[in-house]
């Protein structure tokens, strides 16, 4: 008796992603060994120049697909919870529009959320640049699931959005996405895990996420990390961010001198924790030394940096 695979909707928005990277993101997903899928494509993008090309080459694709269109440009959040409404799979999967997935991914993704009985899973990434070069890995040494989950989430969000496969009932029942610039996602995971839902992380590398300085993460990052901090801080109390708490976040995020020690601290805690030079190490040293009492965000970027480094170490001991 052949047992049918459950359908999967993948998600994809696109926005002004080049053609050559959505292609390569379309032909990672027509060669996925998972073979029951649907895709939803959202162009948010009412101007986007290869609209044309795009419809024909989805015309050679053999598994069902939805283009939207945008008539005007919606954002990321909307344009996602539109793609949701029109699911008809079971279950949901992510995938950015510049992003690479690797042929058994969702085969794997499947397989661990239903073998551990999990509602929600993701995977670990390898980065790559914009010409496809490797830059680094971010991936943990086990699997983790349940509560190692969480720990890790309390600290920092390592739930990769691209690479997350979840029962279409999660997103139901928690309304989709909230409109969190930048940090949806995040805000996505910490309502999962205080509402009680199991969640899955896979030490395999399943996506090829592409480092793209035009990203909304990329061009909010002091919004990012104001709004992640209360995101973090709430959940360690097992409380979800109120819509308050966010606007207050976001009324900050807009002051020009928040955001330019922001930047400027972020700069040298980068130097300190990635430098490999000894004598800039030193000259970088002395800089954050006098700066760490007198910046916040040093540290605060700091202490989050080392706290991710710890616990990304301490996987090493985690049994699976």
């Amino acid at each position: 008796m052949v047992i049918r695979e459950s359908l999967i909707s993948i998600i994809m928005s696109i926005y002004k992603e080049p053609f050559i990277w959505v292609m390569e993101t379309l032909d990672s997903i027509v060669h996925q060994t998972y073979r029951n899928m649907e895709l939803i494509i959202i162009v948010d993008n009412p101007n986007c120049i290869f609209l044309s090309q795009l419809k024909d080459e989805l015309e050679k694709i053999d598994f069902p697909i939805k283009l939207i269109i945008n008539k005007e440009n919606l954002g990321l959040v909307e344009s996602l919870n539109l793609g949701i409404q029109m699911a008809r799979g079971c279950y949901l999967a992510r995938i950015d529009a510049d992003d690479v997935m690797l042929p058994d991914r969702l085969k794997k993704e499947m397989f661990f959320l239903k073998n551990n009985d999990l509602d929600f899973v993701a995977s670990s990434v390898s980065s790559i640049d914009e010409n496809d070069r490797h830059i680094k890995s971010n991936s943990i040494h086990h699997n983790l699931v349940g509560t190692q989950v969480l720990k890790l989430e309390k600290i920092n969000n390592f739930f990769w959005h691209p690479t997350w496969l979840a029962r279409k009932e999660i997103f139901t029942n928690l309304s989709a996405y909230r409109n969190i610039p930048a940090v949806e996602d995040y805000d996505f995971v910490a309502r999962s895990l205080v509402y009680g839902y199991k969640l899955g992380m896979m030490k395999d590398k399943l996506v090829k996420k592409r480092a793209n300085p035009n990203s909304i993460s990329s061009v909010n990052a002091h919004r990012q990390f104001l709004i992640s901090k209360v995101i973090r801080k709430n959940l360690r109390h097992d409380k979800i961010t109120s819509e308050e708490e966010i606007r207050k976040a976001i009324s900050m995020s807009r002051s020009i001198r928040e955001r330019k020690h922001y930047v400027v601290a972020k700069r040298i805690v980068d130097r300190i924790t990635l430098n490999n030079n000894k004598f800039q190490l030193i000259l970088f040293g002395i800089q954050f030394l006098f700066l760490i009492f007198f910046s916040y965000y040093v540290r605060e970027l700091f202490v989050d940096k080392c706290k991710q480094r710890f616990l990304f170490s301490m996987t090493r001991m985690i049994q699976y």
